[in-house]
This record gives C-alpha cells, structure tokens and sequence, in this order.
C-alpha cells in the first residue's frame, strides 16, 4: 500500500496558516496572481520553479522544498 504523500497544495495551505494569512493577501504580497496560488492551494496547478522561488522569498521555506513536494507528489502517481 502506498503512503499518502503531502501534496503541494497541503504544504501551500500549512504556510498560509502558520503565517496567519490568507490566499488573496499572500498572493497580493508576493506580486502573483491569486487564482494561480488558488490553484496550486487545490493541487490544480503545479509549483513551477518561478512560483517555488516566490513562495520560498515570502514563506521562509527552502526552494528545495517547494520542488521537492511537487516532484514527490507527481511521482505519487506512478508504481514505482
């Protein structure tokens, strides 16, 4: 049985709690559309490089991390 993996979306949401904001003023912030935080919020939409970039600037979160959620949970897709 696979392992649940954390998605991008459920790290994204965790930030945005623990920085007590929300969706609209983070997206604001950071100078990004708010439907694209949305969508990534929803596991919609997939953090790309440029977004991980802005989200590590504005979360204090290593880009690493953001590459490395959204790469796990790609891959969660797969049978490996």
């Amino acid at each position: 049985m696979k392992k649940k993996t954390k998605t991008p979306g459920d790290m994204l949401l965790e930030q945005i709690e623990k920085n007590k904001t929300n969706i609209t003023a983070a997206s604001k912030e950071m100078g990004i559309s708010q439907t694209a935080v949305r969508l990534v919020s929803l596991n919609e939409s997939r953090i790309t490089t440029s977004l991980a970039v802005k989200f590590s600037e504005y979360f204090k979160v290593p880009v690493r991390n953001w590459l490395t959620a959204q790469m796990e949970y790609d891959l969660s897709f797969y049978d490996l």
